[in-house]
């Protein structure tokens, strides 16, 4: 495996993947590797914002992410809520 600096691309690849790992942690009831994981999301797409402003198809990408981030953000899917019968909200809805 090859080391070295990341660029652009690859940062903005780890940040969806981090998004994705997200997802799948909170529907899994794992609340604290899903902020984590949303929270170093946030961190990467952050430090995208002056990578390649002039590149339009990389900032549309960025702009995707973004909205992936905030409808994630949005829907709370960072909550810790359990149900009554102490499920986590993926669970109770089943």
């Amino acid at each position: 495996m090859k080391h070295g600096p990341l660029t652009p691309e690859t940062k903005y690849r780890r940040a969806t993947a981090l998004l994705n790992f997200a997802r799948t942690y909170n529907r899994l009831g794992d609340t604290e590797r899903a902020s984590t994981a949303v929270d170093d999301a946030q961190q990467l797409l952050l430090s995208l914002r002056s990578a390649e402003p002039h590149n339009a198809e990389f900032v549309r990408k960025l702009e995707i992410a973004d909205e992936a981030l905030a409808a994630f953000l949005a829907k709370g899917e960072r909550s810790t809520d359990v149900s009554a019968s102490g499920e986590p909200p993926s669970k109770s809805a089943e």
